[in-house]
């Protein structure tokens, strides 16, 4: 039996395997060649695959600069945008009918000239204005409306968000709506009763800015020196100039929490008038909770005419506003505006429906009660849409 075992494993081993015929080593040389020729174009595809991914990289790398070159050259490019509004229009004022309004179309031109400087221009067309002139002369020919007014127009130079320093002229400062005004990004058409009656609406002048982080808080400043409110635009009527400040807290409170300060002061010279210095003051508060909205502003301003009485004029509104959804607001606000020749407060209620990120369509009721005796009211529906990207 060990006899037989072993001579089947002698006849199993190679060494002592039948030899090979030729056609079974024809037959071993191909593959032999085959396994060559597939190892042959694995390093090819290999090396392709190398090859095409490094280009790829280089490829992406030169894609990304190149992005990156163009979006700067569009930024830099002057870049045109605005807005525009068409109100319809229903007061119970004694002499107005009701009736369509072109209130607003503004142009708005920027350019990035580098990341540090930058300039900013508003152009306002308000009323749909119609202005002709004789030729030579500078009466009007025919009838004359409407507005064309330079609102805003500042070189500002940025080196750092701690530190910036804007030239020319500019939206004051103060409060919230003074800065955030645009029709498309506010609820109603009409602005509260004291707004832009106890802080000038402009200043041609000089601006230093900045936002300082603390932590999780933000604070910004605005500090500027300008030829106040009797400016003409092209000189001054004094030798005073008007300074102001606006110093602002954002803290991580809710969804948005903030508040800030706001200081003015001037000299008044205005004809047929004596002299006055005035100095005014402000409060304003902003948060979010949610669907809820609410904010809140106050100013007083002290005069001192050189020859006369002292007085006061202040202004206080709050309001609230509820997001029914992603598109559709609902709001009330309640305002008072005092000064030495009317005391008025107005009840507000407001809806705006945004179809489009750049569209908003409005409804808002206003009733007004002027020295507790006599009452108006005016609604207003209108179309504000956002002329850009």
């Amino acid at each position: 039996m060990r006899f037989w075992i072993v001579l089947i494993v002698l006849a199993m081993h190679p060494a002592f395997a039948a030899p090979a015929t030729p056609s079974e080593e024809l037959d071993l040389k191909r593959r032999v060649q085959l396994l060559e020729q597939q190892n042959v174009d694995l390093k090819k595809s290999y090396d392709s695959f190398v090859t095409s991914v490094t280009k790829t990289i280089k490829d992406g790398a030169l894609a990304q600069d190149s992005a990156i070159d163009l979006e700067q050259q569009i930024h830099s490019k002057l870049q045109a945008s605005g807005y525009a509004d068409v109100e319809f229009r229903n007061s119970s004022t004694a002499g107005e009918s009701p009736g369509f309004r072109i209130h607003h179309f503004s142009l708005i031109l920027t350019k990035q000239i580098n990341p540090q400087w930058r300039s900013f221009a508003e152009i306002e067309y308000e009323d749909a204005p119609r202005v002709e002139f004789t030729p030579g002369s500078p009466n009007c020919q025919g009838e004359c409306s409407g507005q064309i007014f330079l609102e805003a127009m500042n070189v500002d130079y940025s080196p750092s968000d701690t530190f910036g320093v804007r030239f020319g002229r500019f939206f004051t400062p103060t409060g919230i709506w003074s800065i955030d005004h645009y029709p498309p990004f506010v609820p109603t058409q009409e602005r509260p009763l004291h707004i832009r009656k106890i802080f000038p609406q402009l200043v041609d002048g000089i601006l230093l800015h900045g936002t300082l982080p603390y932590n999780s808080m933000f604070f910004q400043y605005d500090v500027y020196a300008g030829n106040g409110e009797s400016s003409s635009g092209h000189s001054d009527d004094n030798d005073k100039k008007s300074l102001g400040l606006r110093a602002t807290a954002n803290l991580p409170w809710l969804s948005d929490f903030e508040f800030g300060t706001s200081l003015y002061t001037d000299t008044l010279t205005v004809e047929d008038q004596p002299v006055t210095k005035k100095f005014a003051t402000g409060l304003h508060a902003k948060t979010r909770w949610g669907r809820v909205a609410l904010q809140t502003e106050l100013a007083n301003a002290s005069y001192d005419p050189h020859a006369g009485a002292k007085y006061n004029t202040s202004g206080y509104y709050a309001q609230l506003g509820y997001d029914i959804s992603a598109a559709t607001t609902l709001g009330y606000r309640y305002d008072v505006f005092k000064d030495k020749n009317d005391n008025a407060k107005r009840n507000s209620l407001f809806a705006n429906y945004r179809a489009h990120k750049n569209v908003v369509l409005k409804l808002e009721h206003h009733r007004t009660t002027h020295d507790g005796m006599h009452t108006d009211t005016l609604t207003i529906a209108s179309l504000a849409v956002y002329l850009g990207e």
